[in-house]
């Protein structure tokens, strides 16, 4: 009979919008990606990054010249402030960590968090579903 029993986890999931604003003045802003974090109580924590490639040529022009190689590839250099807040940041804090790293021009969003509550009948599907 204990077979049919499911755990029910609580948990969260968290997202936060990157953006780069080239000009704050005048608020001229363009999208690069977007970071998500999860949080499964007890048991799971993981960090997930979607990010541009590639920027347009006048999107990369209005980059000023301290990020323009970095932003030239938007995901490969996500990627470094991913590794960073992987390594660095608690587990659920991630997101809030690089928000309060980058507020200026390279902009992470305050994190927008949402509860999962979720019943589980195993660890293993509580890890399929944070994958």
């Amino acid at each position: 009979m204990s077979n049919n029993v499911a755990t029910i986890k609580d948990g969260w999931l968290t997202l936060s919008r990157i953006t780069y604003y080239s000009d704050l003045q005048r608020g001229i802003q363009f999208p690069l990606g977007v970071m998500a974090e999860i949080a499964i109580i007890g048991s799971v924590h993981g960090l997930g990054l979607i990010a541009r490639t590639g920027l347009e040529p006048s999107e990369l022009a209005s980059v000023g010249r301290l990020m323009k190689d970095a932003l030239s590839n938007p995901f490969e250099f996500l990627k470094s402030e991913f590794e960073w807040a992987w390594n660095t940041a608690p587990a659920g804090g991630a997101l809030s960590a690089l928000c309060g790293r980058h507020s200026e021009s390279l902009f992470f969003a305050p994190p927008f968090k949402s509860m999962i509550r979720r019943a589980f009948k195993s660890e293993a599907e509580v890890a399929d579903f944070a994958r």
